[in-house]
C-alpha cells in the first residue's frame, strides 16, 4: 500500500459505515416486518428502553436458524462516519444487564487487560468457501493506515478499507473497543435458542433511535457464539464483511481466548469457513498488506 500515516501506530482508530433505516424494513426470507411505529404506546409517547428492546427482540430471533439462513440487507438511506480510539476513559450507555453481560464476555475472553495487550495478529488458517480455499498465513494490526490510490487526474485519495474474514476472530478486541465507546448503546433483549443451545441476546445499537448496528448472542460460559455484523466491525486498516458469523472452538492463545472456527454466512453463496490452526499475537504495530489469498476484498 502507498502513502503516510492517518493515525498514530499503537492506537487502534475505528470508522463504521452506519446504515440507517427507513419507517420499515422487510425480510423476505424470514417473513418478518418491522415498523418504528409499532415501537410507541397506544397512548403515543416515546418507549422507554425496555420497550425498544421487546420490539427488536422479534429480530433476534430471526436471526436464530444459524449461519445457513442469509439476511437480507438493509437499504442504504444515510452514510454515517463515526471515528474512535479504543482506549479511552468513558464507556457505551445501555441497560445494566446487557453491559454486565458484555463485561462478562470480555472476562471470559481473557480480560481486558490481556486483551487490549495485543496491536497485531498473525493466523495460520485453512480456508474453505466460496471466496478463499487452502492454507493461509494471515496478519493484521491496529494500525490505521489504508494507503493510497491514485486517481485518473493524477491525485491521490485514501484507500478505501480491507474486507476480511479474519476480524471476527479478534472478538475479545471487537468487545473491549466497542463496550468503551459512548455512540454505542447496549440493550438487553432476553435469552433465545440457537442450534448451539440456548443464548443471551445483546443489540449494539445506535443513534437517538438505537438502530440495532449488531446482534450478540453468547452462550453460557459467556462467550459469542453468533454476531450479526448489520454494521461491520473495523480494527485498524480492516473491517468485518457485514454478514451473520458463527463462532466456535475457542481456544487460548497468550492467555486470550479466540474462535478457532470462523462461519460467515456469504450471501446467495456457501458459507466461508475459517479453521485457525494457531495464533501468535504481539506488540508490535506492522501495516496492513492486502491479502487476496486470504479473501481480502477492497
Amino acid at each position: 500500500m502507498m502513502g503516510g500515516h492517518r493515525g498514530a501506530p499503537g492506537t487502534t482508530s475505528m470508522k463504521l459505515s452506519l446504515l440507517s433505516v427507513p419507517q420499515w424494513a422487510y425480510r423476505e426470507d424470514t417473513k418478518f416486518t418491522f415498523r418504528e411505529s409499532e415501537m410507541r404506546t397506544r397512548n403515543g409517547r416515546e418507549p422507554g428502553s425496555t420497550e425498544k428492546v421487546c420490539a427488536t427482540l422479534k429480530m433476534c430471533k430471526a436471526l436464530s436458524g444459524g449461519f445457513m439462513r442469509v439476511l437480507r440487507f438493509l437499504p442504504l438511506v444515510i452514510i454515517f462516519q463515526i471515528s474512535f480510539l479504543a482506549q479511552t476513559t468513558t464507556s457505551a450507555q445501555g441497560d445494566p444487564q446487557a453491559i454486565a453481560v458484555v463485561q462478562a464476555a470480555i472476562t471470559a475472553l481473557g480480560g481486558a487487560t490481556a486483551i487490549g495487550q495485543a496491536q497485531s495478529w498473525t493466523f495460520q488458517a485453512q480456508m474453505r468457501g466460496p471466496q478463499a480455499n487452502g492454507n493461509v498465513r494471515y496478519m493484521t494490526s491496529t494500525h490505521p493506515d489504508t494507503g493510497q490510490v491514485r486517481l485518473a487526474n493524477g491525485k491521490t485519495k485514501s484507500a478505501p478499507l480491507i474486507r476480511s474474514y479474519f476480524i471476527p476472530a479478534l472478538v475479545g478486541r471487537i468487545l473491549l473497543m466497542e463496550s468503551q465507546d459512548p455512540r454505542f448503546s447496549i440493550l438487553y433483549a432476553g435469552t433465545s435458542m440457537l442450534a448451539s443451545g440456548p443464548v443471551t441476546v445483546v443489540i449494539f445499537a445506535v443513534g437517538p433511535r438505537r438502530l440495532p448496528a449488531q446482534i450478540w448472542s453468547f452462550d453460557a460460559s459467556n462467550r459469542p457464539v453468533e454476531v450479526d455484523f448489520r454494521v461491520p466491525a473495523e480494527i485498524g486498516a480492516r473491517q468485518s464483511f457485514p454478514f451473520l458469523t458463527v463462532l466456535s472452538d475457542y481456544r487460548s492463545a497468550s492467555g486470550v481466548f479466540y474462535p478457532f472456527q470462523i462461519v460467515s454466512a456469504v450471501p446467495g453463496k456457501p458459507p466461508e469457513i475459517i479453521a485457525l490452526q494457531s495464533v501468535t499475537a504481539t506488540t508490535t504495530v506492522p501495516p496492513n498488506d492486502f491479502n487476496g489469498r486470504g479473501g481480502d476484498l477492497q
